[in-house]
């Protein structure tokens, strides 16, 4: 079955516009005999003639001055179609979906990261997307998300996966100030034998959770308490309310907001830090948004690290 062709259709409506071959195939850079194989291809295809050829002119037919507007109405469409889809293109080339746990939108650095890669590239297109930490990794094999916040210490099937750390932090212990560990000005791991520590839930961190009751549960003697709300930033209301110690990190807990009764110490001898590190898949083609994103990123590590 024949089909119409894009290009047969712009070839009439040049050669119509003309008046002449020569001029057609130097409108359309072409070779004037290809114009001419094309133009009779079509004829065949609407089944009558579309020009009234001479030595002298090109004119139309009846039939070709007939059908003249609507194909030219095809042509500028197939025109306006192109150029929106150009236009997608480049939107979806220029656009960059970062998967972030809700709870990192208090790690400062999350959002400094955001606005210079903004202000490095004004034609970039962010947009943050609230993702769970156990659901980030599956969330760009599936490609749902260009990059991740990635609030972890290690990677599962790490070759998979590049890794940028934006920032590395120990973790404290938030006290109350009227227990023995708060006169303490460093807590060593032989303080917390029985010692009752609000932990967030081992979802919001597998890695860093194994490892944290591993040195402070099992090395260190203290008992784990997993509140009902159980992300970082609650855990030290809610150990103030029960009166008893949390693990913190200073991006969700500062001395200005820290609950009445209660202060942050140190680790004497700390053995596991948190990382907010960017995360994306390796060794794939990506899109011109991701790589402005990641080296936009990269400059932000570098300028931290080496002011």
């Amino acid at each position: 079955m024949k089909r119409l062709d894009a290009r047969q259709l712009n070839y009439f409506v040049v050669l119509a516009e003309e008046r002449s071959f020569t001029r057609a195939a130097a409108r359309l850079h072409v070779a004037q005999p290809s114009i001419s194989v094309q133009i009779r291809k079509l004829e065949e295809f609407f089944g009558f003639a579309l020009f009234l050829r001479s030595t002298r002119s090109v004119e139309l037919t009846k039939e070709g001055q007939e059908i003249l507007g609507s194909v030219a109405a095809v042509v500028d469409n197939s025109r306006k179609l192109r150029e929106h889809a150009s236009a997608l293109r480049e939107r979806n080339d220029l656009s960059c979906r970062l998967g972030a746990t809700p709870f990192s939108v208090f790690v400062p650095e999350r959002t400094q990261v955001v606005s210079a890669a903004a202000k490095d590239y004004p034609s970039l297109l962010l947009e943050v997307i609230g993702t769970p930490q156990p659901e980030q990794l599956d969330a760009l094999l599936r490609m749902e998300i260009d990059a991740a916040f990635y609030m972890g210490h290690e990677l599962q099937d790490s070759k998979l996966f590049e890794r940028l750390v934006i920032r590395r932090v120990p973790f404290n212990l938030v006290v109350p100030v009227n227990s023995a560990l708060a006169a303490k000005p460093s807590i060593a791991l032989a303080d917390l034998a029985q010692t009752p520590i609000a932990f967030f839930a081992r979802e919001h961190g597998p890695v860093l959770f194994d490892q944290l009751t591993q040195w402070l549960v099992q090395d260190g003697g203290a008992q784990c308490i997993v509140p009902p709300e159980s992300h970082p930033f609650a855990l030290a209301s809610f150990a103030a309310a029960q009166g008893i110690c949390a693990i913190s990190i200073d991006w969700f807990v500062r001395g200005d907001s820290l609950p009445d009764g209660h202060m942050v110490r140190p680790f004497a001898e700390p053995r596991v830090s948190a990382e907010m590190s960017l995360v994306r898949l390796a060794q794939m083609q990506r899109k011109r948004g991701l790589e402005q994103f990641w080296a936009s990123a990269q400059h932000y590590v570098q300028a931290v690290q080496h002011p």
